[in-house]
Parts: structure tokens; C-alpha cells; sequence
């Protein structure tokens, strides 16, 4: 079975390496850097194409990219083009994190709803449980009253 390359340890590294990307952006090139930065024997373009964040941050990076082709950043020096790259990035891993929040929100109104259409439903049970921490909660009783 093949070596599970992308993992909420690695994640991270790839999406980091796109928003500072610079230079020619293709898939293959990012793949070889990918292998070198995390010393993989081998990871395919395949699998890094299919994974929806990763493939989002490249489409966004190739459009940074050939923004800041067209820019004049260029003309104002290195000092300039360090402060746009960390700019890019951080405005990547906000838009990254806005999208992550909008679906944590979506997940948590329909669980919300979920819980309403739910017949005989003690709400202080639930209320109590979702403010008692996890570790707090094994095996101290059920959500139903």
C-alpha cells in the first residue's frame, strides 16, 4: 500500500511552498521541489492534482504569479518584491482559512438544524454537552433524556 503523502502534518508544507512560490509554476516542478523539501522517494502530480486545497493554491499561485509578471513591482527592488511575496502568502493562508471557516459554519447550521428536527430532544442535555470538554465527557451519559 502506498505511503500516505499527504497528512495534516504535511499540508501545511505544500501550501506554504505554492504561497511563496516564485519563478515558472508547473506541476512538475512543484512535484520535484515537494519530494526534496519533505525527502520522499517519489510523489506523483497526480495526487497532489487531486487534493482540492492543493490544486486550489496552485491555481492561485500560477494567477500571483502571472499578476506579478505583468506588475511593476519589479522596478522598485528586492526589498519590494520580499514584502509582496510574504504579502501573497499571507493573503493565500487567509482566504485558505476564510474558506475553512465558511464550511465549519455551514456544517455546524446543519447540525444545528439536525438537532431541532429531532423529536424529544432534551436541549439542556445537549447544551451541557457541548460546553463539557471531551476528555470530560466519557461514557458520563447520553444526549437523550
Amino acid at each position: 500500500m502506498p505511503k500516505k503523502v499527504i497528512t495534516e502534518d504535511t499540508l501545511p508544507v505544500f501550501l506554504h511552498t505554492l504561497d511563496l512560490w516564485s519563478g515558472k509554476l508547473t506541476w512538475e516542478l512543484y512535484t520535484r521541489r515537494m519530494i526534496t523539501r519533505l525527502d520522499e522517494e517519489s510523489i506523483s502530480p497526480v495526487t497532489l492534482k487531486s487534493h482540492r486545497q492543493i490544486s486550489e493554491a496552485f491555481r492561485q499561485a500560477k494567477e500571483r504569479l502571472n499578476a506579478e509578471k505583468n506588475s511593476d513591482i519589479s522596478q522598485h527592488g528586492a526589498t519590494a518584491e520580499v514584502l509582496q511575496k510574504e504579502k501573497q502568502a499571507l493573503k493565500a493562508q487567509l482566504e485558505r482559512a476564510q474558506k475553512d471557516v465558511e464550511a465549519l459554519q455551514l456544517i455546524f447550521n446543519n447540525l444545528i438544524h439536525n438537532l431541532y428536527m429531532i423529536d424529544n430532544l432534551d436541549l439542556k442535555a445537549v447544551q451541557k454537552a457541548m460546553t463539557t470538554p471531551l476528555r470530560d465527557m466519557s461514557n458520563k451519559g447520553t444526549v437523550h433524556g
